[in-house]
């Protein structure tokens, strides 16, 4: 199983953990930030988020379109190595519904709906 933390430590990324962040993780200049106080669920899954981030370097932009590039590519990542298609499968097999799948993979809804469109797109 996927541990962001781990892989965070492995590419001797500094995590640090910030009460007033106005969201909920950042990267910039080699550390990710994290709100404090988040869920385990949605903090593993906003590190494995940063954390596709700092593998790009991508550093804060204020162009739009840059940004939305971004965002998407690092959902995208973090979703394939938060959630396996074999996981996919076994909860496929057992409901269709996503909340459920989400809490049983042990990720946010965000994270499992980019894995789901991007194997969709995958697949076209």
């Amino acid at each position: 199983m996927y541990d962001p933390m781990d892989h965070a430590d492995r590419l001797g990324l500094t995590v640090r953990h910030a009460p007033s962040l106005g969201t909920l993780g950042l990267y910039a200049h080699g550390t990710i930030w994290l709100r404090a106080g988040l869920s385990r669920r949605v903090e593993r899954c906003v590190l494995a988020h940063e954390i596709s981030h700092a593998i790009h370097g991508d550093e804060p932009t204020n162009d739009p379109a840059l940004y939305a590039r971004r965002e998407q590519r690092a959902d995208r990542e973090a979703a394939s190595w938060l959630l396996s298609k074999h996981d996919l499968r076994r909860c496929a097999a057992v409901t269709d519904d996503l909340g459920a799948w989400a809490l049983e993979l042990d990720v946010t809804g965000w994270i499992l709906t980019a894995r789901l469109h991007d194997l969709e797109r995958q697949a076209s």
